[in-house]
């Protein structure tokens, strides 16, 4: 897919703003202030049909208007398609694509994005629901059975952890917390199901990327840790057996908790480097060199599965990375899909001047250098 053109009104700091991007890499620079990740997030939004860091949506809109408006014409699949997006002041939204009035999830299934921000950091240095997170939305939540799977476990959970708070304050017998032992182990089995099954494509592409990323001088490692042990080849059933015996197990302890201990809400993607504790130990270049090839390998997997790639946004990615592993990162970016990347650095295009954009804002005005 191919974002030829973008039309911003009375976007965040933007009166009025005409964006033609390049087809391969595009390099936003600016200071501070400038508008830099309010055009990335136009870009996002027109994509998605929603914000990664709005509260509300009326945050969208130029503080002198009524009302947002992002054009945006789109190559897809040999044809040029016409997406827009109106916001107004209340929080009432209109998103169409080819003249038809749609939902989101039709915009995310028919264009999606692929987005690097300074908060995905969080997924090497944060806890580990940050990574679970990841897991779970931005990996799995283009497979629809997953993320139903994962909706029905989390309301079985709730339930369970209801429960045992019943059941440890006299309120209710311990039949009742078999029923949800049942229905968290059904479900949680079927969420470690689909877990593994995209670790099974996303590990080894995600260890390619990083090492293309490090010129081959670090070797990323990937671990799923589970609070039930399992083997490769396990059966949904199995892991089922093997869950609803881990919440036998530590029922006592759930009961004095309040809470349940068992299940892959609990469990953790642990991320070495050269076999350390990236969390313990990564520095924030390696961070962004992990979350990177991360993002290059959840290009490669959409792209696999749609049959397509995504356009990649990159916000603020350059800094903490040196010239190396700068030209390291472009080298693999390059050709594989369309990219934006904003930067406050002077930039040069040495190597890539006929595959790069360079666009410059100053008080909301964009050019082209």
């Amino acid at each position: 897919m191919l974002l030829k053109k973008i039309h911003l009104i009375a976007w965040r700091n933007y009166p009025t703003c005409e964006f033609r991007p390049h087809p391969e890499l595009n390099f936003v620079v600016g200071g501070n202030a400038t508008g830099k990740t309010n055009l990335l997030e136009a870009v996002y939004y027109l994509c998605t049909g929603e914000s990664w860091r709005a509260g509300r949506e009326d945050e969208l809109i130029n503080w002198d208007a009524e009302r947002a408006e992002l054009v945006g014409l789109l190559a897809r699949d040999g044809y040029e398609t016409r997406v827009t997006a109106t916001i107004e002041r209340g929080g009432r939204k209109r998103l169409t694509l080819s003249g038809r009035q749609v939902g989101k999830q039709v915009i995310r299934h028919a264009v999606g994005a692929i987005l690097f921000t300074p908060w995905h950091l969080n997924l090497v240095q944060g806890p580990p629901h940050e990574r679970r997170h990841y897991l779970d939305i931005e990996l799995g939540s283009s497979h629809l059975q997953y993320s139903r799977s994962l909706e029905q476990y989390h309301r079985a959970l709730h339930h369970r952890n209801a429960c045992l708070r019943e059941v440890a304050s006299g309120r209710a017998g311990q039949a009742l917390l078999e029923v949800w032992d049942e229905q968290v182990a059904a479900y949680g089995a079927k969420v470690l199901v689909y877990r593994l099954q995209l670790l099974r494509s996303f590990c080894p592409l995600a260890v390619r990327f990083y090492r293309d990323l490090t010129g081959g001088a670090e070797t990323l490692g990937l671990r799923y840790a589970s609070t039930v042990e399992f083997g490769g080849t396990d059966t949904e059933e199995l892991l089922v057996r093997k869950l609803r015996s881990g919440l036998r197990v530590r029922r006592h302890e759930d009961l004095l908790r309040g809470a349940t201990t068992v299940g892959p809400h609990r469990d953790e993607l642990v991320i070495l480097i050269d076999g350390r504790s990236a969390r313990s130990y990564a520095s924030q270049g390696q961070q962004r060199t992990i979350v990177c090839a991360f993002k290059l390998a959840e290009l490669e997997m959409h792209a696999a599965r749609k049959g397509r790639r995504h356009v990649m946004l990159m916000d603020d990615v350059l800094s903490e990375l040196d010239p190396e592993h700068q030209q390291y990162l472009l080298r693999a970016l390059v050709g594989k899909t369309q990219v934006f990347i904003t930067t406050t650095q002077s930039f040069t295009l040495d190597g890539f001047k006929s595959r790069a954009g360079l666009f410059e804002l100053q008080g909301a005005r964009l050019r082209e250098v």
